[in-house]
Formats: C-alpha cells, sequence, structure tokens
C-alpha cells in the first residue's frame, strides 16, 4: 500500500507540471521563425561623434608632370598621389606637437604642387 500512495503522489507532481507547463504554453504568443521584438534603447549622446564634414577626393584636379600622356600613366600617377595624401593624413592624425606641424606643411606643399585649384 505505501508503493502506491508513492505512485499516486508522484503522479499528482507530473501531472501538476504538465498542467503548468501546457498553460504557460498557451499563455505566449505563437512566433514565426524570423520574428524580431523592438526595444527602445537610450543611448548617451556624449558617445557619439558627428561627421561634420565628407571630402570627396574623386573631385580633385591634378597637375600632371610632363611625362604623363597616356591614361595609364596618369591613373598610377593619381592613386600614387592619393597613397601619399592618405599616408600623411593617418600620420598627422597619429602625430603630436612639433611632428604634426611638420606633417601639415607636407601636406600643405604636396597639395599645392600635385592638387589644381579651382
Amino acid at each position: 500500500m505505501v508503493q502506491k500512495s508513492n505512485e499516486t503522489t508522484t503522479q499528482k507532481k507530473v501531472d501538476a507540471a504538465v498542467e503548468k507547463m501546457q498553460q504557460e504554453l498557451t499563455s505566449k504568443k505563437p512566433t514565426t521563425k524570423g520574428a524580431t521584438t523592438k526595444k527602445e534603447v537610450k543611448v548617451d549622446n556624449s558617445n557619439k561623434k558627428a561627421i561634420t564634414e565628407v571630402v570627396v577626393h574623386r573631385k580633385l584636379k591634378y597637375l600632371y608632370p610632363r611625362g604623363c600622356k597616356d591614361t595609364l600613366s596618369r591613373k598610377a600617377f593619381r592613386q600614387k598621389v592619393r597613397n601619399q595624401l592618405y599616408k600623411l593624413e593617418r600620420d598627422i592624425k597619429d602625430a603630436k606637437g612639433e611632428d604634426k606641424a611638420k606633417l601639415k606643411t607636407q601636406l600643405e606643399t604636396l597639395k599645392s604642387e600635385v592638387i589644381a585649384t579651382s
């Protein structure tokens, strides 16, 4: 008889657990695969950086050297100049003090020699 009472109590516990799970499943809305939910997130504005100026190098007009007569040599020249400009700008960003001033003057002289001003 003791065995029978243990079986009934375990059966009751199992039935209660199954019923609880069924209630949880029916209370939730079914979701489809790939469904997304939108959450509102507050963002601290002090960490954002605004881009104030966008520089487009495609609008640059180059002063080609005399040896650049065909399109391939002009293309190579433009690429070389762009790489030099990017390198100097990157170095200026990383430099401090007198080095930064020297690099800025190098950048200005390169621009004055190679890029035509409108």
